[in-house]
């Protein structure tokens, strides 16, 4: 902290000093002598950053290596799995195919904790140890109804037109376990799209294919950006995994 506030001091210093130059002065050779300093400067300046930077993740990768435990994540996601990472933990990826059927019994509410649940019992009997299994699973609510993912074009367009113009919820179940403890949990957001043209519906579905996300679209992806007119919760439980929440449990209750 002291040599990048002593830097940033320096840089403003070399910029006085230029302007200074070039006011009262006004000779070209003073000019160019502090643009080569500052060019100079900036050179050792980018070098120590980065330095800075790579000892930074350095000590990262250290910490998450220094664990004993293996973690494993059932997921085939490709967001769960850069959250994971954007979050600092080494991991293997470890699924099994799970029916992901659910009965009348359960609540709409709870289908994504059970079906996390699901996930998480099917691969513990792949891991040893006190290693641990991060399985999640991501439904959206509108009208009491569950809408996972799309199974075609024609459902994904259906979809997007049941959510243009209003408010629906977007449920992230986890669970979080190892062959001797069992935590689970679900967050929910809310999320609101502007009302939608049928072109872009078509546009997002045909460009983007959201066949493997739930309710038929992603955040992270170009409607999020453009239709997303309010946000209630955490973003990353709308693209698939809480991540404080999730680092809250692994880190006092599994002590990872």
């Amino acid at each position: 902290f002291v040599h990048i506030m002593a830097a940033r001091v320096l840089v403003a210093t070399l910029a006085m000093a230029a302007a200074a130059a070039t006011t009262c002065d006004g000779k070209i050779g003073v000019r160019n002598m502090l643009y080569t300093g500052n060019a100079r400067f900036m050179k050792h300046f980018s070098y120590f950053s980065q330095k800075l930077r790579g000892g930074t993740k350095a000590k990262a990768k250290a910490f998450s290596s220094s664990k004993s435990r293996k973690l494993f994540l059932a997921s085939k996601s490709p967001r769960r799995r850069e959250i994971l990472e954007a979050m600092g933990f080494s991991f293997d990826v470890q699924t099994q195919n799970v029916d992901e059927s659910f009965g009348d019994e359960i609540a709409p509410e709870d289908v994504a904790k059970f079906l996390a649940e699901k996930k998480a019992k099917g691969v513990l009997n792949l891991i040893s140890g006190d290693d641990i299994v991060i399985s999640a699973d991501t439904t959206v609510l509108i009208d009491k109804d569950v809408l996972g993912k799309p199974k075609d074009r024609e459902e994904a367009i259906q979809t997007l037109q049941r959510l243009s113009g209003r408010t629906h919820a977007v449920i992230t179940g986890v669970c979080v376990a190892t062959q001797t403890k069992f935590v689970s949990f679900d967050d929910t957001a809310y999320v609101t799209f502007r009302e939608l043209t049928q072109d872009e519906i078509e546009h997002y579905v045909d460009a983007h294919k959201p066949f493997d996300k739930a309710g038929s679209y992603g955040i992270q992806d170009w409607i999020g950006m453009v239709a997303i007119t309010k946000l209630e919760g955490s973003y990353y439980t709308v693209m698939g995994l809480p991540s404080s929440r999730l680092y809250e449990t692994l880190t006092k209750d599994f002590k990872f």
